[in-house]
């Protein structure tokens, strides 16, 4: 079903930012904080004379990381124990000679912490709720609390009805091409699960100027004939169903690809969808132990 420009007001968008700008805020409350102000693909943008794609983009909405959590808060009796944790109480006479061992078990093995400038008696050396050792994997750096942007983490809770959305937004110069967009999941070392486990699908949800584009097709994340400078907005769904509870928090890797119908890149946003426990923080976690450091 395709949805043509006059289908969708622009006002539709103010909607959506008002929503979106609310739940987040609620997160905020339950101490899960994220920056949602920034674009995360905001150095792709094109810069046309004498207008920027400011002018056409709302003060509130570039990326737009909503995590709704739904359902009674806590586990199941039934659930069975969860895997190693991470332990935060870590004395600081250990021993570090082994160059192969993991004093603080964050996946670092103490050779590479030395050797990378992290502190090998803190799991999370610079303090930003995420292991050293996940910051490395994913091409952050992990002595940088600005690393990842907060605005690139995905939000979901170990309940049934726990629901989480990101809605990705870029700006493009369009000459009547099309633009698609798609989800990919990336792999984690040590782990057999990913992003994919929890998504449950991905939308072209609308654009600003709304005359910009001929039409909309939401299920196949497809805008066509885009004319202009026009900021185009799509929204990826998880949701924990399911899934089996760990009892821990844990990080999976996705990337979203923004494409020309030419097959050219216009963004590849990368982020990160953090799986916990009902009511944990990424402070406190707790984060699950790697099997082995590296």
């Amino acid at each position: 079903m395709s949805l043509r420009r006059r289908d969708v007001p622009v006002g539709s968008l103010d909607a959506v930012i008002g929503v979106a700008a609310g739940a987040a805020a609620r997160r905020r409350d339950e101490g899960l904080s994220t920056d949602n102000s920034r674009s995360a693909n905001a150095a792709d943008a094109p810069d046309p004379a004498p207008r920027t794609h400011q002018d056409f983009r709302p003060a509130h909405l570039a990326l737009v990381l909503v995590a709704t959590v739904l359902g009674p808060l806590g586990c199941p009796d039934s659930n069975p124990p969860g895997p190693p944790q991470l332990d935060g109480d870590i004395s600081r006479d250990a021993d570090l000679s082994d160059p192969l061992g993991d004093a603080d078990g964050d996946g670092l093995c103490n050779g590479s912490e030395q050797m990378r400038g992290t502190d090998p008696l803190a799991a999370d050396t610079d303090a930003d709720g995420l292991p050293d050792a996940i910051e490395v994997q994913l091409g952050y750096d992990p002595i940088d609390p600005s690393s990842p942007d907060r605005a690139a983490l995905v939000i979901l809770h170990e309940t049934a009805d726990s629901t989480a959305q990101a809605m990705v937004s870029d700006v493009v110069r369009g000459e009547g091409e099309t633009y698609t967009g798609a989800f990919e999941s990336l792999f984690l070392r040590d782990s057999d699960t990913t992003a994919a486990t929890f998504y449950t699908g991905s939308v072209a949800l609308l654009a600003n100027p709304m005359e910009n584009v001929a039409f909309v097709v939401p299920e196949e994340e497809r805008f066509s004939g885009v004319l202009g400078m026009t900021q185009l907005v799509f929204e990826v769904r998880f949701a924990f169903g399911t899934a089996a509870p760990r009892a821990c928090t844990r990080a999976y890797p996705f990337r979203y690809v923004i494409k020309r119908d030419d097959g050219s890149f216009v963004g590849t946003p990368r982020f990160i969808l953090v799986v916990g426990p009902p009511g944990a923080t990424l402070s406190d976690g707790p984060w699950c132990a790697p099997s082995a450091c590296f």
